[in-house]
């Protein structure tokens, strides 16, 4: 009974979800390291740092124990346009593509965008940009993998039983716009015996300005509602230690639904002398938790060391029902690569 039971449950989810003449609400996806993907929040920050470019790629595997659970795929880049003139940015351009595949029927989410930036220096240490961003989002689905509710002989389930099912629906897509603005406080004294950095950013972003609508079936539609994105950081490495400080928090909304994380890590230098050069290059350690307000408890362990930082974290979910909530944790990679201009400033 209880295997009929769970097939009949199948069904009607899959009925009500493809058959009914309704409009479906979309949520975008998220991330635990927020503060390393800032091209997917807000294109305001496309080139805003001291190098000469930035690749980022991020690996999340979330639900592993219920099912297929969701696979997403992240990868960035972007460069600063430098003006040498003025030694200072004045744009930036880049963009991300980004895939996430959901559940044993395959719902796949496809996005490509490309941003720009303006940054404008309002004094020293101070600066301000705007960003753009354009789009083109695909989602599909393939319900040759799901096991129907007719399938089942009485007795367990036969997949030579014809379930006169249609599974193949045609993909479908839009363009997006989104906007948004930063503004960022740095101040920083680098050179081969003293280091001190202190960074302030603050994001504002506005995401899904047409408010796509994709259309599955006749029956079925998906609107895709405005994302506003708030994030603020502060990183701070002291100069009388090795240690530092790196917090940041992030909301969003998105139609009815609510986003809220923060973060704090714990930095620690090591310091290396170059064999050839004589020069001082830094590696950095951090550590620490990130917290969610739906009862994740994420620890973040990162370690950056020439141009490169590597990620990782574990979402924990927290809950006294441990049989309801297993299998809802996830696991998140991150890798960063970034050209900087001076190797003395190997920080952020």
């Amino acid at each position: 009974m209880h295997f009929s039971f769970g097939w009949l449950m199948r069904y009607l989810t899959l009925f009500f979800l493809f058959l009914s003449s309704s409009v479906l609400f979309s949520q975008d996806v998220y991330f635990s390291q927020s503060d390393n993907l800032m091209l997917y929040f807000n294109p305001a920050a496309t080139g805003m740092y001291n190098g000469f470019y930035r690749g980022i790629a991020m690996h999340r595997q979330q639900w592993a124990g219920m099912g297929k659970g969701f696979v997403t795929t992240y990868a960035s880049f972007d460069a600063p346009v430098y003006d040498k003139r003025k030694n200072k940015n004045k744009m930036g351009l880049g963009g991300f593509v980004s895939t996430d595949v959901a559940g044993w029927s395959k719902f796949k989410t496809t996005q490509v965008s490309f941003s720009a930036s303006g940054i404008v220096q309002l004094a020293k240490k101070h600066s301000l940009s705007g960003g753009l961003s354009l789009s083109y989002i695909q989602k599909s689905f393939d319900l040759s993998g799901i096991q129907w509710v007719n399938q089942y002989d009485g007795k367990k389930y036969n997949s030579s039983i014809n379930p006169n099912e249609n599974t193949n629906f045609p993909t479908t897509s839009s363009l997006d716009v989104g906007v948004g603005g930063r503004y960022e406080f740095q101040s920083n004294e680098i050179a081969y015996d003293t280091w001190f950095y202190q960074l302030f950013t603050l994001d504002i972003a506005l995401f899904h300005l047409t408010q796509p609508l994709l259309q599955y079936t006749p029956f079925t539609e998906e609107n895709y509602k405005n994302r506003w994105t708030f994030c603020t950081q502060y990183l701070n490495d002291f100069e009388s230690n090795k240690l530092g400080i790196n917090i940041f928090m992030q909301y969003q909304q998105q139609g009815k639904f609510q986003f809220i994380q923060g973060g704090c890590l714990l930095r620690t230098r090591f310091k290396q002398q170059s064999h050839i050069t004589g020069l001082m290059n830094y590696s950095v350690l951090s550590f620490g938790f990130i917290f969610r307000h739906t009862g994740f408890l994420v620890p973040n362990v990162r370690l950056k060391f020439s141009y490169f930082e590597i990620g990782l974290c574990y979402d924990a979910f927290l809950s006294v029902y441990q049989y309801t909530t297993k299998g809802m944790n996830a696991f998140e990679i991150q890798l960063t690569y970034s050209k900087l201009r001076q190797s003395l400033r190997n920080i952020k």
